[in-house]
């Protein structure tokens, strides 16, 4: 079975001289709208118009399309194509920032989002459209989130532990998977995994464990249902198999044989090995891997 957590694209933003005529084509479907609202403020937007529309972007709890221009004079700007309008949009707000690519849908109904606009953590509740600041004043530190069960962990600056979404609030989530200042895999209650997937056909839950100050360093965890984590294999353990590679993270993608005895977790960067596990008397044991570009 391939669990493949590809999105919605948006494949083309096209502007059309000053009438600022924007193609937006999305999976088998498209639209031209004009657009009016805002000119151009360079010579450069003024021959090239398409950059009022780059960096283009869908989020809940906005009714149009979010762009972020490219090279406007002054401040990085943020704006919003509601139907035929182009507006300037307040910041720092969710998707202000180019790095702002996806809101999570958590339990509960809720998204969350962690926006790098002063790193700030967003939260819009089910039926609402207006986004919160899901921990005011604080800033996110780092965060994971798995797509198959839909839990999000977030670690704030300020906080001494790694917090999950219950579907009401933030709570503690226990210790996690990762790799300690001498290199040694352990869990901690202020962790983070680089990576975290369910798959329900191997019985648990995949975690890379990671050094956050080496991203080099990682780990496999697995924790099956009702249990607790148990190291796979470490960077050592790798090596045998991919040498100067790392673990997958995020998972590019995962496949589970259908007697449930082999799982192959798909890398998504060219540093990165996809790996196979095979479920041993003891547990999944790392069985071989092969670096992504191979």
């Amino acid at each position: 079975m391939i669990h493949n957590h590809s999105k919605h694209l948006i494949s083309t933003v096209a502007a059309w001289v000053l009438s600022l005529t924007f193609v937006v084509e999305a999976v088998a479907s498209s639209c031209i709208l004009p657009v009016q609202g805002e000119e151009p403020l360079s010579d450069i937007e003024s021959a090239q118009p398409y950059r009022l529309g780059s960096h283009p972007l869908v989020l809940p709890g906005y009714d149009g399309l979010l762009v972020r221009p490219l090279n406007r004079p002054g401040p990085d700007g943020f704006y919003e194509i509601d139907g035929n309008t182009y507006q300037r949009l307040e910041e720092p707000a969710p998707g202000s920032n180019i790095f702002d690519r996806e809101a999570r849908l958590v339990h509960g109904g809720h998204h969350i989002l962690l926006g790098w606009a002063n790193r700030t953590a967003w939260q819009l509740t089910p039926g609402s459209d207006r986004w919160l600041e899901l921990r005011p004043g604080q800033t996110w530190r780092m965060g994971a989130y798995d797509t198959e069960t839909r839990d999000f962990y977030v670690l704030f600056r300020d906080e001494v532990q790694t917090l999950r979404w219950n579907g009401e609030a933030l709570v503690p989530a226990g210790p996690l998977p990762t790799v300690g200042r001498d290199g040694a895999a352990e869990l901690s209650e202020r962790a983070v995994p680089r990576a975290i997937l369910t798959l329900a056909e191997a019985g648990g839950t995949f975690a890379v464990g990671i050094n956050w100050r080496n991203e080099d360093e990682r780990n496999l965890w697995f924790r099956p249902f009702d249990g607790n984590w148990t190291l796979i294999a470490d960077n050592t353990d790798l090596e045998r198999f991919a040498p100067r590679s790392r673990f997958p993270g995020p998972f590019g993608d995962a496949d589970v044989s259908e007697d449930g005895s082999f799982v192959r977790l798909f890398a998504g960067h060219n540093r990165q090995s996809t790996v196979l596990l095979r479920r041993g008397p003891s547990g999944w044991v790392l069985e071989g891997a092969l670096p992504l570009n191979s």
